[in-house]
């Protein structure tokens, strides 16, 4: 909804659930204290402004590698004044995204934010950024570094996924020392 959790200062986290659909207009605009967002594979649209001036806002996980995403619309400023972001993981196909071309006042100056996308679509990302039709003015540098492997051993497009034939594990960055 516009304005859902409008100022909400002291609201540290969210869980969206996985039908959530639309992030409303200026959603989560002026949170001081939001630090990570995942986004579910079902969203369709971030709203403008939606995560404005979040100043504690550091990582942002677009979908979750292991199903498509629908994620099709990034509106205008939907993270402006978000400066502290450092790196934005994006599980999916950009062919179908829109990033509103207003976004040079998201992320670090100097494009020193990573959009970190699958390697084996480095150059889709990297072509539909800087072709001057698709996002060219969002300011991220992308970085093909994340992993494809969906089957079998190995890690799935996500360094805390561990994927094995039988199980799925999500280690949260609070266990991360517990296996360092």
């Amino acid at each position: 909804a516009i304005h859902a959790f409008h100022a909400c200062r002291n609201l540290a986290s969210c869980t969206f659930p996985n039908q959530l659909q639309t992030i409303g207009n200026s959603a989560f605009i002026y949170n001081q204290k939001l630090e990570a967002i995942t986004l579910p594979n079902s969203l369709t649209t971030i709203g403008a402004n939606a995560f404005e001036s979040c100043d504690a806002l550091k990582t942002i996980t677009l979908g979750n590698g292991l199903t498509s995403n629908n994620l099709t619309t990034i509106a205008a400023d939907a993270f402006k004044s978000c400066t502290a972001v450092s790196d934005i993981y994006c599980y999916f196909d950009p062919t179908n995204l829109i990033w509103a071309t207003t976004g040079n006042q998201n992320f670090k100056a100097g494009k020193e934010t990573k959009c970190h996308v699958a390697s084996s679509a480095y150059n889709k990302w990297y072509t539909l950024a800087t072709n001057g039709n698709k996002f060219s003015a969002v300011n991220v540098t992308f970085v093909g570094d994340l992993g494809t492997t969906l089957t079998g051993e190995g890690t799935v497009n996500n360094p805390y996924l561990l994927w094995s034939a039988s199980d799925l594990v999500m280690i949260s960055d609070k266990f991360k020392s517990d296996i360092a």
